[in-house]
């Protein structure tokens, strides 16, 4: 189930159909920004699938605001501290398969458990347009997007299928860019483009902002 106001997602079948806002949509960027942020899959194995979108694009987006290299044993870690930490979190079971997550449990994880500044918006704190997440891209913010899940991600056209989250590392004139932690083969999940029209036709206008300290 998909509650907006929360963006709860469990990188599972959603039938929702929520739009961007109309406004966003006639602004486009005159220049490329593309932040070199590092790229992991929420799966441990090419056979497995798990629910740790969501804990995965922040391990991602911490990464790449520090510098560093995630591994596998981070999105654990992140997952463990949630399941000990938050009591609306549906816990890690014996797997390590995480549970349903949404951006207010994400901001935490980043104010509380990576000591990074992070601030959620949506419908009941506010919408970034287009225009404000280039410029956040463009300061060295990335962001953590609640989008619709695109399917095998082998096309540019994002589908309505699934609630999902991702990374949102750069912007063209014609594309957003952003690392996908669903597939298991990097070339798939790094810096992979979506049309701008695609994308504000079926993201959720929900995500968390990250702030460099």
């Amino acid at each position: 189930m998909f509650f907006f106001l929360l963006s709860l997602f469990a990188c599972a079948n959603n039938g929702a159909d929520d739009s961007a806002d109309s406004s966003s949509m006639d602004w486009r960027p005159e220049h490329t920004v593309q932040l070199d942020c590092p790229w992991i899959s929420q799966n441990p194995s090419a056979t497995s699938s798990t629910y740790n979108c969501g804990p995965t694009s922040m391990v991602m987006a911490v990464a790449c605001i520090d510098g560093t290299t995630p591994t596998y044993g981070d999105v654990l870690n992140t997952i463990i501290w949630m399941d000990e930490n938050i009591g609306a979190y549906g816990g890690v079971g014996t797997d390590g398969n995480g549970s349903l997550t949404n951006t207010v449990e994400l901001a935490e994880v980043a104010n509380n458990y990576f000591k990074i500044s992070a601030e959620t918006f949506g419908l009941s704190d506010g919408v970034l347009s287009l225009e404000d997440m280039y410029y956040d891209l463009d300061r060295g913010i990335p962001i953590v997007l609640a989008v619709r899940y695109q399917g095998d991600n082998t096309t540019d056209v994002m589908e309505y299928t699934s609630g999902h989250y991702m990374v949102l590392t750069g912007m063209t004139s014609t594309h957003i860019v952003v690392n996908d932690p669903g597939p298991f083969d990097e070339e798939l999940g790094k810096n992979h483009a979506y049309t701008i029209e695609s994308f504000l036709d079926t993201w959720q206008n929900a995500g968390i902002e990250l702030f460099p300290v």
